[in-house]
């Protein structure tokens, strides 16, 4: 049996001088308007263009709906706000929020090619979790694992992020991690910006292994 409202409006018990008055007329609503600022700050350094061209693409352009920079953002944003579960998109991807964060034109989605896909402006969850298994080697005979990232560049926009930071670039950083061949590898790997060269590593008497890092434009390394 369908339900009929009656009334567009519902009077409860007043809160001291206030009234308290539900209404039915809010149209798309959102619970997590404070991802706006989100966006607004990501707006400042275009994060998530640069972080789309650390990935390469290999589906037919005929057939995508949804772009890598949009599968990133609705993924980033989701954790941001709480939802670092991929079923949790399955509910996220109705809110009415998170498409605009997207850079989803199509709202409302009402144009999207299937019919069961329309009123859902975002991928689902396998959408989502195809992205992150991509892998290079596998491109050519998998047939659903088609995004890949290059985890180099990743590292490299870390970076260069870092140091734009700044208002004027720093002589140098100091970073430390437990020195562990996996931390010492990875770190000296995210040196290798052009932006930035190691200087050199040190293993003090605490375990920490910490690396110096030297702007490019400070000159040549100097003796140690």
């Amino acid at each position: 049996m369908s339900t009929h409202c009656t009334s567009n409006s519902v009077e409860f018990q007043p809160f001291f001088s206030r009234k308290v008055t539900a209404r039915f007329d809010g149209g798309r609503l959102t619970c997590d308007a404070s991802a706006l600022l989100l966006r607004e700050v990501e707006h400042k350094i275009n994060f998530f263009e640069r972080l789309a061209e650390c990935f390469t693409d290999y589906r037919n352009e005929a057939k995508i709906e949804h772009t890598t920079e949009q599968l990133l953002r609705q993924r980033i944003v989701g954790i941001a706000l709480g939802d670092d579960d991929l079923d949790d998109h399955e509910r996220w991807r109705l809110d009415s929020l998170l498409p605009l964060l997207c850079g989803q034109s199509d709202l409302s989605s009402e144009k999207r090619k299937r019919s069961r896909d329309q009123g859902v402006a975002l991928g689902g969850a396998s959408t989502l979790n195809r992205m992150e298994l991509g892998k290079p080697d596998r491109v050519p005979s998998d047939r659903h694992r088609k995004i890949v990232a290059d985890s180099t560049r990743m590292d490299r926009l870390l970076v260069d992020l870092l140091m734009e930071s700044y208002d004027s670039a720093p002589e140098e950083i100091w970073w430390g991690c437990r020195e562990t061949p996996v931390c010492k590898k990875k770190l000296q790997r995210r040196c290798q910006s052009p932006r930035v060269e190691a200087v050199n590593s040190m293993s003090p008497a605490d375990g920490m292994c910490n690396f110096r890092i030297r702007h490019a434009s400070h000159g040549p390394n100097p003796v140690r």
